[in-house]
C-alpha cells in the first residue's frame, strides 16, 4: 500500500510513525507539508494524556520523557480563592501511562513534539513546500497535484491531516466554514524565570474569562499562561497570530490576575491572540481512498486539553484498521476506513461536546459561577469526569 498524508502536523506525524512501525503492510509512506519549514519556534503548550501511551507504543517512550512536563497537580481558584486541589497521579501514574516507572504524559511544548516525531521517521519521509492544490480519484487509485507544478500519483490512500482550514477537506468534501466559537485566547509563553512548581496546572475562574498557568517541555522548559475569555468578535483566527505583552497587560489591569500570572508576562517570549474556531464534524470520514483525521475533523475549543490527544488518537486508530487489513481480519479498504470512522466518531463528539460545557462553565459570571465553585469543590465528581473523559485510550 502506498500511502500519502497532507500535513506534518502531530496527527499526520504520529500517523507516519505508526505506518512504519506497526505491521500494515504499507510498502511507502510520504507526509507532504505546504510550508518550506516546519515552523520552529511557533505555538505554545499541547497536552497529551491517553495519546502517550500510543507514543510509547510506537517506539518513542525514551524520546518523548526529556521533553515532556508531568501533569500532578490541578489547582483550581476563583477570583485567586482556592477551591481544590486535585492529585492526576491516582490516574496517570500506573499503565498504560508509565514507561520506565515514569509518567509519560504531561504538557509538551508543541513545536519540540513536532520536530521530535519528524525525527522519529524514515529519512525522505516528511517533504517541506509540497502544496496541494487538486485531489483526483480514480477506481482504487488516486493522483495529487501541486502549487510548484508538479504532480504524484498512484496513491491507495490519502489522508487529510492539514489541520482546521483543511485543503484536502475542501476538495473532496465541498467548501465549508469554521465555525467561531465565541471565545478569543491571549496566549503567553515565557522563559522559565519563576520558582513556580513545574507540575502544577492553575485555573483561576474569573467573570466572563479563565486565567490557566502551567508549565511544559521538560528539560527545555516553559511557563505559559493562557487568558480565554467570552468574545462576541473574533479578532485572529490563526493561532500563530503575534500578540504584544501590552495586551495581556491591559486585561490585567482590567479584569485582575495573580502575581503567578503576571511573572509570566513579564518574562513573555512570545504572545499569541487568536479567535478559537471549531469544524463542524461530518457524520462520513472518507470518500473513496482519501479519509481524513484531527482538526480537519473535529477541531474545537481547547477547555478538556484533548485537540493533540485526539489527534493522536485518530491516527493510531487509523493505523490500527490498516493492520487488521493486513492481517485480513478486515475484508477491504472501505472496511477499514468504515470501522475507523465508527470506532472515533461518537468519542471526538463527547469530547468536542464537554469541552464546550466546560468553557461555557469556566467563564461564568455571578451568581452562576457560586453552583460552578461549589461543583468544583466536589472532588468525586471531578475525578470521575477526569477519568471517564480527559483519559481515554481509544
Amino acid at each position: 500500500m502506498k500511502v500519502v498524508i497532507v500535513g506534518a502536523g502531530l496527527g499526520g506525524l504520529v500517523l507516519a510513525r505508526c505506518l512504519q512501525h506497526m505491521q500494515c503492510g504499507v510498502r511507502s509512506v510520504a507526509v507532504l507539508e505546504k510550508f518550506p519549514t516546519l515552523r520552529p519556534a511557533r505555538g505554545g503548550a499541547v497536552g497529551v494524556t491517553g495519546g502517550a501511551a500510543i507514543l510509547v507504543k510506537v517506539g518513542l517512550g525514551d524520546r518523548i520523557l526529556p521533553i515532556r512536563t508531568a501533569m500532578k497537580t490541578l489547582e483550581q481558584r476563583s477570583r485567586g480563592a482556592l477551591l481544590a486541589q486535585r492529585d492526576f497521579r491516582s490516574l496517570l501514574e500506573k499503565p498504560p501511562f508509565l514507561y520506565k516507572g515514569q509518567m509519560a504524559c504531561g504538557l509538551f511544548m508543541r513545536d519540540t513534539l513536532q520536530q521530535t516525531l519528524a525525527d522519529s521517521l524514515d529519512n525522505g519521509t516528511v517533504m517541506l513546500g509540497k502544496e496541494v492544490i487538486s485531489i483526483e480519484q480514480s477506481g482504487p487509485k488516486a493522483s495529487l497535484r501541486f502549487a510548484d507544478g508538479t504532480a504524484d500519483g498512484d496513491y491507495d490512500l490519502v489522508v487529510g491531516a492539514d489541520g482546521i482550514r483543511s485543503t484536502v477537506r475542501r476538495l473532496v468534501w465541498g467548501e465549508y466554514s469554521p465555525i467561531y466559537s465565541g471565545y478569543q485566547i491571549l496566549y503567553t509563553v515565557a522563559a522559565p524565570r519563576s520558582n513556580r512548581d513545574p507540575n502544577r496546572l492553575v485555573q483561576d475562574y474569573h467573570d466572563d474569562c479563565l486565567w490557566l498557568t502551567a508549565s511544559a517541555g521538560g528539560e527545555r522548559q516553559y511557563d505559559f499562561c493562557a487568558l480565554a475569555m467570552r468574545h462576541d468578535n473574533p479578532e485572529g483566527f490563526e493561532w500563530t497570530k503575534q500578540s504584544s505583552q501590552i495586551a495581556v497587560i491591559k486585561e490585567i489591569e482590567r479584569r485582575g490576575a495573580s502575581d503567578e500570572v503576571r511573572s509570566i508576562v513579564s518574562n513573555a517570549v512570545r504572545v499569541f491572540d487568536w479567535g478559537v474556531h471549531m469544524n463542524p464534524i461530518p457524520s462520513r470520514w472518507f470518500q473513496g481512498n482519501v479519509v481524513l483525521l484531527g482538526d480537519s475533523l473535529h477541531a474545537t475549543t481547547p477547555f478538556m486539553g484533548q485537540g493533540a490527544n485526539q489527534a493522536i488518537l485518530d491516527a493510531h486508530s487509523l493505523a490500527d484498521k490498516l493492520e487488521r487489513l493486513h492481517r485480513k481480519e478486515l475484508p477491504s479498504l472501505e472496511a477499514a476506513l468504515t470501522e475507523y470512522n465508527r470506532s472515533r466518531l461518537p468519542v471526538v463528539k463527547r469530547v468536542a461536546m464537554m469541552s464546550n460545557r466546560l468553557g461555557a462553565t469556566f467563564t461564568l459570571r455571578p451568581p452562576w459561577s457560586y453552583a460552578r465553585d461549589a461543583m468544583f469543590r466536589n472532588t468525586t465528581l471531578h475525578l470521575r469526569l477526569l477519568s471517564k473523559e480527559m483519559i481515554p485510550v481509544y
